[in-house]
């Protein structure tokens, strides 16, 4: 079985993703609800994308 790579989303990405701006986006992280961003350089941060994708699940809540 092959390993896939844990790709990095921007903030716009992930912002589009959950469908919210990345003003709102911004104040989850600053509150500690979002997953920990990932430093790619001096300028540029990002998020894992399989953080993401849990954080998304533990947000779904299942409708029976």
């Amino acid at each position: 079985m092959e390993s896939e790579v844990d790709r990095i989303r921007s903030r716009k990405q992930v912002a589009e993703q959950l469908g919210i701006s990345t003003r709102t986006l911004d104040r989850l992280q600053e509150r500690g609800e979002l997953p920990p961003r990932v430093k790619i350089s001096d300028r540029l941060v990002g998020y894992r994308a399989s953080a993401i994708e849990r954080y998304l699940q533990s947000r779904t809540q299942s409708v029976a």
